[in-house]
């Protein structure tokens, strides 16, 4: 019997949280105010040598009234 890989298993659980999550009914509509409260992450970057990855990390600050972006790096390992 072969044993399943790593990636398998952590889809396998990432579907097993993520089902019944999707299944319930929100409980209210999307709103202006939530869409100001969410963060949007970038697509990454990998740097030249590869031992990076770039991305932006970006909110709305509403007192200010502007968008704010930042740029993160993490390392590859």
């Amino acid at each position: 019997m072969k044993t399943l890989s790593a990636s398998v298993r952590a889809l396998y659980l990432c579907l097993a949280i993520a089902l019944p999550l999707a299944a319930q009914t929100p409980k209210h509509g999307m709103s202006l105010e939530d869409m100001q409260k969410m963060v949007r992450v970038g697509p990454p970057t990998i740097s030249p040598d590869g031992k990076w990855i770039a991305y932006t990390v970006s909110h709305i600050d509403t007192a200010d009234d502007k968008n704010v972006t930042a740029l993160w790096m993490v390392s590859w390992d």
